[in-house]
Protein backbone atom coordinates (compact mmCIF):
# COMPACT_ATOMS: atom_id res chain seq x y z
CA UNK A 1 0.00 0.00 0.00
CA UNK A 2 1.45 3.29 -1.06
CA UNK A 3 -0.04 5.06 1.97
CA UNK A 4 2.45 3.56 4.45
CA UNK A 5 5.46 4.52 2.35
CA UNK A 6 4.07 8.04 1.85
CA UNK A 7 3.57 8.35 5.64
CA UNK A 8 7.12 7.12 6.29
CA UNK A 9 8.51 9.81 3.99
CA UNK A 10 6.20 12.55 5.26
CA UNK A 11 6.86 11.80 8.95
CA UNK A 12 10.56 10.96 8.47
CA UNK A 13 10.11 7.41 9.81
CA UNK A 14 12.30 4.42 9.02
CA UNK A 15 9.22 2.21 8.79
CA UNK A 16 5.46 2.56 8.90
CA UNK A 17 3.26 -0.50 9.15
CA UNK A 18 -0.47 -1.04 8.81
CA UNK A 19 -2.37 -3.97 10.24
CA UNK A 20 -5.91 -5.24 10.52
CA UNK A 21 -7.62 -7.07 13.37
CA UNK A 22 -8.60 -10.52 12.14
CA UNK A 23 -9.28 -13.76 13.99
CA UNK A 24 -8.77 -12.15 17.42
CA UNK A 25 -5.32 -10.69 16.64
CA UNK A 26 -3.62 -8.07 14.51
CA UNK A 27 -2.18 -9.13 11.19
CA UNK A 28 0.34 -7.00 9.33
CA UNK A 29 -1.11 -5.92 6.00
CA UNK A 30 1.39 -3.39 4.68
CA UNK A 31 4.96 -2.40 5.55
CA UNK A 32 6.57 0.71 4.09
CA UNK A 33 9.54 0.32 1.75
CA UNK A 34 8.68 -3.38 1.30
CA UNK A 35 6.91 -4.83 -1.69
CA UNK A 36 6.67 -8.20 0.05
CA UNK A 37 7.32 -9.58 3.50
CA UNK A 38 7.11 -13.07 4.92
CA UNK A 39 4.35 -13.69 7.44
CA UNK A 40 6.70 -15.90 9.48
CA UNK A 41 9.57 -13.41 9.73
CA UNK A 42 10.45 -12.62 13.35
CA UNK A 43 10.15 -8.85 12.96
CA UNK A 44 6.72 -9.24 11.32
CA UNK A 45 5.49 -11.27 14.29
CA UNK A 46 6.97 -8.71 16.68
CA UNK A 47 5.25 -5.82 14.85
CA UNK A 48 1.96 -7.71 15.08
CA UNK A 49 2.52 -8.18 18.83
CA UNK A 50 3.12 -4.43 19.15
CA UNK A 51 -0.15 -3.82 17.30
CA UNK A 52 -1.98 -6.23 19.62
CA UNK A 53 -0.57 -4.40 22.63
CA UNK A 54 -1.78 -1.08 21.23
CA UNK A 55 -5.31 -2.37 20.63
CA UNK A 56 -5.41 -3.95 24.09
CA UNK A 57 -4.68 -0.54 25.60
CA UNK A 58 -6.98 1.28 23.18
CA UNK A 59 -4.74 4.33 22.97
CA UNK A 60 -1.61 5.68 21.32
CA UNK A 61 1.59 4.17 22.72
CA UNK A 62 4.93 5.97 22.46
CA UNK A 63 8.13 4.23 23.50
CA UNK A 64 10.32 5.43 25.07
CA UNK A 65 7.97 7.54 27.16
CA UNK A 66 8.42 11.29 27.30
CA UNK A 67 7.35 11.36 30.92
CA UNK A 68 9.34 9.01 33.16
CA UNK A 69 6.41 8.98 35.62
CA UNK A 70 4.24 7.15 33.10
CA UNK A 71 4.19 3.47 33.90
CA UNK A 72 2.70 1.43 31.09
CA UNK A 73 2.72 -2.21 30.24
CA UNK A 74 4.45 -2.01 26.88
CA UNK A 75 6.72 -5.04 26.77
CA UNK A 76 6.32 -5.58 23.01
CA UNK A 77 7.13 -1.95 22.23
CA UNK A 78 10.27 -2.14 24.35
CA UNK A 79 11.34 -5.40 22.69
CA UNK A 80 10.84 -3.98 19.17
CA UNK A 81 12.82 -0.87 20.14
CA UNK A 82 15.67 -2.93 21.58
CA UNK A 83 15.89 -5.34 18.64
CA UNK A 84 16.26 -2.48 16.18
CA UNK A 85 18.86 -0.47 18.09
CA UNK A 86 16.83 1.47 20.66
CA UNK A 87 14.55 3.14 18.13
CA UNK A 88 11.43 5.09 19.01
CA UNK A 89 8.19 3.17 18.47
CA UNK A 90 4.75 4.76 18.14
CA UNK A 91 1.52 2.79 17.71
CA UNK A 92 -1.79 4.40 16.85
CA UNK A 93 -5.04 2.40 16.97
CA UNK A 94 -7.53 3.29 14.26
CA UNK A 95 -11.08 2.23 15.07
CA UNK A 96 -13.64 1.95 12.30
CA UNK A 97 -17.32 1.21 12.79
CA UNK A 98 -17.13 -2.56 12.23
CA UNK A 99 -13.41 -3.30 12.53
CA UNK A 100 -10.06 -2.22 13.95
CA UNK A 101 -6.87 -1.16 12.20
CA UNK A 102 -3.48 -0.27 13.66
CA UNK A 103 -0.76 1.94 12.20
Amino acid sequence: MRLVTELAVLLNCDRVSFGAYKKHRCQLQHLSHSAQFGKKMNHVRLIETVMDECLDRGQIICFPHRDAAQCYIDRAHKELSTQFGDIAVVSIPLFLIASCMVA
